[in-house]
């Protein structure tokens, strides 16, 4: 679980430093994403966590202000967030 949740937070990281580039004032929700990451303790936790506040949210297909490359970056990380709820 350890190792997704680092996984996880490298993919977050790469989106926020993309976003700051461009003043993206989506930043904050993704900060906030990995402290309650961090958080988990199990994972049903984990799984839980994702659910609530990356799994359905990555499924919106506006992205606002997203340039391609966040949008990139968004989606890796969106992946990630699916392969780690989905997996048993």
């Amino acid at each position: 679980m350890q190792n997704d949740i680092e996984k996880l937070i490298q993919k977050i990281n790469h989106l926020i430093t993309s976003l700051e580039k461009t003043n993206n004032p989506t930043v904050k929700f993704f900060k906030g994403i990995i402290e309650i990451v961090q958080n988990c303790n199990s994972d049903k936790e984990l799984k839980r966590a994702l659910d609530d506040h990356l799994i359905h949210v990555g499924r919106i297909k506006d992205y606002g202000g997203y340039n391609r490359g966040q949008c990139n970056s968004f989606n890796e990380m969106w992946e990630l967030a699916n392969s780690i709820f989905e997996a048993k």
